[in-house]
């Protein structure tokens, strides 16, 4: 009993003595005085404002430690949010603090949110805290940080029992391409963080993403070594599972298995195994990768014991085997030396009817600054199939030189491949000369002849040399190529470029001597007329992509000296092509043709669907254009057409709806087709009664002329004209109206006015009507224009002397056709006694005859229609 009240007394001292030790904890160790310390620190250092909302408050169960709420570090030289976290908790080991040691024992973040940013000129808004910012200006040395009440700050020593964050988000904007991702850390909680000391790590995360498009879950577990004074850590028995989407690709499944070091700039990866699935549309993949050694540093890459196999499907094609192994690959950019063993591919794929056979084969490749040494590769490709066939073998020759000056005597490729009637065959051959140190490798000589068969093209069988050179320059990110080539009649000289890699930047410049399209393209097939129009059926219109023009960059120059293409015929034709930034222009765009030239421009905005041209033809046959473009003969004459439009919108029905601009036309001696005006008013006796007549148009029927001339005003596709003027020898034109460039129709008024001509262009019945008026309204579709002659407005505003011409035009036709009416009122009188003997002996009775003034009345009315 004596022992036990001993050992009460014990522990109730023990408790006092705790509590008196937290009392005093509590009332002299005040942590809110180190806020002005740390954010003064953080400032000196970083040159950002470290915002602190809220006290830090003590906390002495479970745990001695520290609460600190809300806190935020702003951008460096501004006030704009970097970082923050919603709440932070750090806890501290009691013996060290006994000690005057501070040894951190567990840190618990929460809401953790940060905003990466890579900006145009390539720059970051963290490089200053990575130390990797050499524009960052040199921040003044930390002010000494004065002595609190509890004398001088203890070293804190980085030795955590564990670190657990939830609900982070770390945002990644790059502006140099408009990636915009975010990783959402679920969760992570690791084991003891100290140096040198073995950490588990468990880690949960989402990346989310719309450019890339990417949504993916990625779980991963390991334990985690690192040594930073030596700038060492390594990762082993990394287990990481990832699934979801990118890019393309849908129903991911990854799983990856090894072990990973980092020293420096050196990554030596173990033990590699990864096992993926995955599908892009109707097509699917499956992968296994091994690798038991792989290092890499800055200019280096060793891999040993590579193997890969493959199997899925893809453009309907399906792989059903495929094997690489690499037992050995070294390389060494810095000191320019590559060894290649022991490279061998096979793989085997299969479509509906075809089977694919590949075989690579590389022995060994060995080059080094001095030296170059190596066995010829060879690949042979063999396609099989009940309507096509083929083989494609390359080949290349035994490696001699060094480094700096790379030789392979000959590089081949042989093809012959047959589709039913149409076959391909002929080779391939150049020199091949690097330089490894250099980056620099070329194709000196090519030379090339391939014969080509099919009962598509004109002569059946065509010859295709080709000769020039390529060259690339890996350092300097561009390939450059010279070639010169026949096909048929046409002789071509081309030079083409590429540079920027990561986002190619092309050129060319091509030379063509003559070229006929229309020759190589299948004949158009006559569709005979269906018994009954079938009903038209509202098929929705493809949408115009202009999504490809985004990311072209383009610069190049086309020059054909004769071109026949949707059998329009043109010489000395130069096009320009610029693109970039999501906008293409053309210009200029300029031929000879038709007698006369074309100048002008063509641009397209990708980015807001717009689409402006504007062309100049001067001195040009325009009846022969039309008739090759539009298939339709309604206009000849020489001269000149401007048009300068704008439209915009993504379907052809909406860019002619959308159609603003100005077009103008001046012509010369030439005619209008499906109308005779001329003989419209030489009919005009037989029409005076005031009745309107419509037709068709007549093929055979045309109005001549010396002048015409027109200009129009386009407004949302419907181009309005005012001053249509046309001269003839006996006639003068005027007109008004508008084409429905969106409907495909046209409702125009011309008005001709007939003047003085000479005998032949009328006579006399002419030159008396002259200063007379005839409107033509023209209307309907374009393929079914109607062709109005409105009298009635013609003679509704005659004069006096169209009004006696017409009346002497009537007694002439009044007085004819009196005779007319004696000669058969003499036969009627004859026929009626006949019929009237005929009456009394038969049964029927005959009508009732005419009387001869009734018969003038009808002639009269006849003649009055």
């Amino acid at each position: 009993m004596k022992y036990l009240k001993y050992a009460l007394y014990a522990v109730v001292a023990l408790v006092v003595l705790l509590v008196a030790a937290v009392a005093i904890i509590a009332s002299t160790f005040d942590p809110n005085s180190y806020k002005p310390q740390i954010v003064q620190l953080v400032k000196d250092k970083t040159g950002r404002t470290l915002i602190i909302d809220g006290d830090i408050k003590l906390k002495f169960f479970p745990k001695i430690g520290a609460q600190i709420g809300k806190v935020s570090l702003s951008e460096h030289g501004t006030d704009k949010e970097f970082a923050g976290l919603t709440d932070v908790q750090v806890f501290v080991a009691l013996m060290p603090l006994l000690s005057k040691q501070v040894v951190v024992d567990e840190v618990r973040v929460d809401g953790l949110h940060a905003n990466l940013v890579k900006f145009k000129d390539g720059t970051t808004n963290f490089s200053d805290l990575t130390g990797d910012s050499a524009k960052e200006p040199k921040t003044a040395e930390p002010k000494a940080a004065p002595s609190s009440r509890a004398g001088a700050q203890p070293p804190v020593k980085l030795d955590i029992s564990g670190i657990r964050v939830t609900n982070a988000r770390v945002g990644w904007k790059d502006e140099t391409n408009g990636n915009d991702v975010g990783v959402e850390i679920t969760e992570l909680n690791t084991g003891r963080i100290a140096e040198k000391t073995p950490c588990k790590i468990e880690l949960t995360v989402a990346i989310k993403g719309i450019k890339p498009k990417v949504d993916l879950l990625a779980k991963l577990a390991g334990t985690m070594t690192f040594d930073t004074a030596a700038q060492r850590y390594s990762f082993k028995s990394l287990d990481a599972k990832v699934t979801g989407s990118a890019l393309e690709f849908t129903g991911m499944d990854l799983q990856l298995k090894a072990d990973a070091e980092a020293e420096k700039s050196a990554v030596k990866i173990s033990g590699l195994n990864l096992d993926g699935k995955a599908t892009r549309g109707k097509d699917s993949f499956d992968v296994k990768l091994a690798a038991p050694s792989i290092q890499s540093g800055p200019e280096a890459l060793m891999v040993d014991g590579l193997t890969l196999s493959a199997t899925g499907s893809m453009a309907g094609m399906q792989l059903t085997q495929s094997n690489l192994k690499v037992p050995k690959l070294q390389m060494n950019l810095s000191d320019s030396r590559v060894l290649v063993e022991g490279v061998a591919l096979t793989a085997q794929a299969k479509s509906a009817t075809d089977n694919v056979d590949l075989t690579l084969t590389a022995p060994k490749l060995n080059i080094t600054a001095d030296k170059a040494s190596g066995d010829a590769i060879q690949l042979n490709a063999k396609l099989a199939g009940s309507d096509r066939s083929g083989t494609v073998v390359l080949k290349l020759a035994s490696v001699e030189g060094s480094a700096k000056a790379l030789k392979m005597a000959a590089f081949t490729v042989d093809v012959d491949a047959k589709q039913k009637d149409n076959a391909v065959k002929g080779t391939l051959s150049t020199p091949i000369v690097g330089n490894l140190e250099a980056r620099v490798f070329e194709l000196q000589k090519i030379v090339a002849n391939f014969i080509v068969t099919s009962p598509a093209i004109p002569q059946k069988t065509v010859q295709v040399p080709l000769n020039g050179w390529v060259k690339a320059d890996l350092g300097k990110e561009n390939v450059a190529a010279d070639i010169v080539s026949k096909f048929d009649e046409s002789n071509i000289k081309a030079k083409l470029g590429m540079s920027k890699f990561s986002a190619p930047a092309y050129s060319f410049d091509i030379n063509i001597d003559k070229l006929n399209v229309d020759k190589y393209l299948p004949p158009q097939k006559t569709e005979k007329p269906a018994a009954e129009p079938k009903p038209k059926t509202n098929q929705p219109e493809t949408p115009i992509d202009f999504s490809p023009l985004k990311t072209l960059n383009l610069d190049g120059s086309l020059k054909i000296g004769d071109l026949t293409a949707n059998n329009v015929k043109a010489t000395n034709v130069r096009v320009d092509v610029r693109a970039k930034d999501g906008k293409l222009n053309v210009e200029p765009m300029s031929a000879n043709l038709y007698q006369g030239s074309v100048k002008g421009a063509l641009s397209v905005n990708a980015n807001t669907n717009q689409i402006a041209v504007r062309q100049n033809l001067s001195g040009v046959s325009i009846g022969p254009l039309i008739r090759d473009v539009a298939k339709q003969d309604i206009l000849d004459g020489k001269g000149n057409v401007a048009l300068d439009v704008t439209t915009q919108g993504n379907l052809v029905s909406a860019m002619k709806k959308a159609l603003n601009g100005t077009a103008k036309l001046e012509l010369k001696d030439g005619a209008i087709k499906g109308i005779d005006l001329a003989g419209a008013v030489r009919g005009v006796k037989s029409k005076f009664g005031g009745q309107d007549v419509e037709q068709a148009a007549n093929k055979t029927d045309k109005t001549d002329f010396s002048e015409l001339s027109a200009s129009f005003d386009i407004k949302n596709g419907v181009a309005h004209n005012e001053d249509f003027a046309a001269k003839s020898p006996f006639f003068r034109v005027t007109g008004a109206g508008d084409i429905n460039i969106g409907a495909d129709s046209l409702n125009y008024l011309v008005k001709a006015a007939v003047v003085a001509s000479m005998a032949g262009q009328g006579g006399k019945d002419i030159a008396d009507l002259k200063g007379l008026e005839l409107p033509v309204r023209v209307s309907g579709t374009f393929d079914n224009l109607k062709y109005k002659l409105e009298f009635g407005q013609m003679l509704s505003g005659i004069g006096k002397e169209q009004v006696k011409v017409l009346k002497d035009t009537a007694k002439d036709a009044l007085k004819g056709q009196l005779d007319d009416l004696k000669k058969q009122l003499r036969e009627g009188s004859d026929k009626s006694s006949a019929q009237g003997q005929g009456a009394t002996s038969g049964t029927a009775t005959a009508p009732e005859a005419k009387r001869p003034e009734e018969k003038l009345k009808d002639k009269l009315k006849g003649l009055l229609r």
